[in-house]
């Protein structure tokens, strides 16, 4: 396992950059902050990395991170008329969107300028994203929770423990279920599908 450690002499864009050309290597997972905890990330066409993860975490319950709502096509899968309009017009914010009823998965678009939007924009693929657990804030504490090691982590030290929180929202056909609130409202999701 590699560090790619951001300290003070390093600065952002060459993180970026050295975490996008390691994503590019195929079979290759990289532990990053997403949403205010460690997660393991990989391209979301790449099989072998996926397979990793699982051995990983023993989960295959990925969420897809898109650079955009027109990168969605090339996840191979097909969203529900819905859950492309919250993307189009919602996105990018802090937004998961649980589709029941098209692809079956939980995707999002992260907000412009966030350091793991910067990665996803740059890698110009959709990534499969999954959490090392939901208190995963140092990255020693993210990998006690793993079945072994990935092959890079981005180590940005102890996450903040007051973050945005996204929202989550389960759309199956015209319903609507919010998870959980947080970055954007319930009635602006709604707003949207009415």
């Amino acid at each position: 396992m590699k560090i790619i450690n951001q300290n003070p002499s390093l600065t952002e864009t060459f993180v970026v950059s050295e975490t996008v050309r390691r994503l590019q290597e195929e079979g290759t997972v990289v532990m990053m902050p997403v949403a205010g905890v460690y997660a393991l990330v990989c391209r979301w066409n790449d099989k072998a990395a996926k397979d990793k993860i699982y051995k990983l975490k023993k989960s295959r319950t990925f969420q897809i991170f898109f650079w955009d709502a027109k990168d969605m096509p090339n996840s191979g899968l097909m969203f529900s008329r819905e859950a492309r309009k919250l993307a189009v017009t919602l996105c990018p914010a802090w937004l998961t969107i649980i589709d029941t009823e098209g692809a079956g998965a939980a995707f999002a678009i992260p907000p412009e300028g966030n350091f793991f939007q910067k990665i996803v924009e740059e890698t110009g693929s959709p990534l499969a994203v999954i959490s090392a657990g939901k208190d995963a804030v140092t990255p020693d504490n993210a990998i006690s929770k793993l079945y072994g090691q990935p092959d890079y982590i981005v180590d940005r030290g102890t996450l903040p423990s007051e973050g945005i929180t996204a929202t989550i929202v389960e759309i199956s056909g015209k319903s609507i279920k919010i998870i959980r609130e947080g970055a954007v409202s319930e009635s602006a999701i709604r707003k949207v599908l009415s």
